[in-house]
């Protein structure tokens, strides 16, 4: 979904750019956010996960039977 938005996106960036010149760094920069938003939303579950173990005090063998796919 979210490389379906941003190649909608794309198109319409390049002449945002030209017009404004903004992100800073042009398409080139805009192109790096996009890559660096990909990763954090990818890592995101292993990190909820995480944070629902320090939250509740889960111990390690109960994640791995609750959240088999992130632990």
């Amino acid at each position: 979904l979210y490389d379906k938005m941003a190649d909608e996106l794309r198109p319409e960036m390049k002449r945002h750019i030209e017009r404004w010149g903004l992100p800073r760094g042009g398409f080139s920069g805009w192109e790096e956010q996009i890559r660096s938003q990909r990763q954090k939303i990818a890592a995101r579950p292993e990190n909820i996960v995480r944070q629902i173990q320090n939250c509740f005090g889960v111990s390690s063998e109960r994640m791995k039977e609750l959240f088999p796919d992130f632990y």
